[in-house]
């Protein structure tokens, strides 16, 4: 870590994605600690790969009252993915989980936001998650499929699709 900020690193065409690197840590922390004050919250991370590779981490909210935006949205995700060169990508979205009954498989959707950094231009733009997760024990296996829109410096729309493996904490 000290390695990807230290002063020397800081300087020249890859400053700009390692500090958006840094600003993705900060806001997976300061969601986790903004999670933590509404109330009971079961935490997971973990790593995914596939069109975006990273890692992953999710709040999901055991009472529906302590849930950010009302009924129905049961978990919030925070994805950061990079080559630690000149790309770096985080999503973070607010999510409905349905529970398939007697069964570990539970699909889910929702809408958020995409920021990220490539070659040195910043893009941003809303995103959605679709997909289903595997619960056993303290495992999460997930599939999802992320579709985005690049408002700027281009309009771009992408579909990007992860596999991945959490650990509940």
């Amino acid at each position: 870590m000290l390695i990807l900020f230290s002063p020397s690193a800081l300087r020249g065409s890859y400053c700009l994605p390692r500090i958006i690197l840094l600003l993705g840590c900060f806001v997976i922390c300061s969601s986790q600690v903004d999670a933590q004050s509404r109330g009971p919250v079961t935490y997971s991370a973990g790593i995914m790969v596939g069109t975006v590779n990273g890692v992953s981490v999710k709040g999901s909210f055991e009472d529906q009252a302590a849930a950010p935006f009302g009924s129905g949205f049961r978990s919030i995700d925070i994805n950061l993915s990079s080559d630690l060169a000149d790309f770096v990508l985080s999503s973070a979205h607010i999510r409905i989980d349905h529970h398939v009954l007697n069964s570990p498989l539970t699909t889910f959707l929702g809408p958020g936001m995409t920021l990220g950094v490539d070659e040195n231009e910043i893009f941003w733009g809303p995103s959605g998650v679709l997909g289903f997760f595997f619960s056993k024990g303290p495992y999460e296996v997930f599939l999802q499929l992320m579709p985005r829109l690049t408002i700027t410096p281009k309009m771009d729309g992408r579909i990007e699709s992860a596999a991945g493996l959490r650990l509940k904490m």
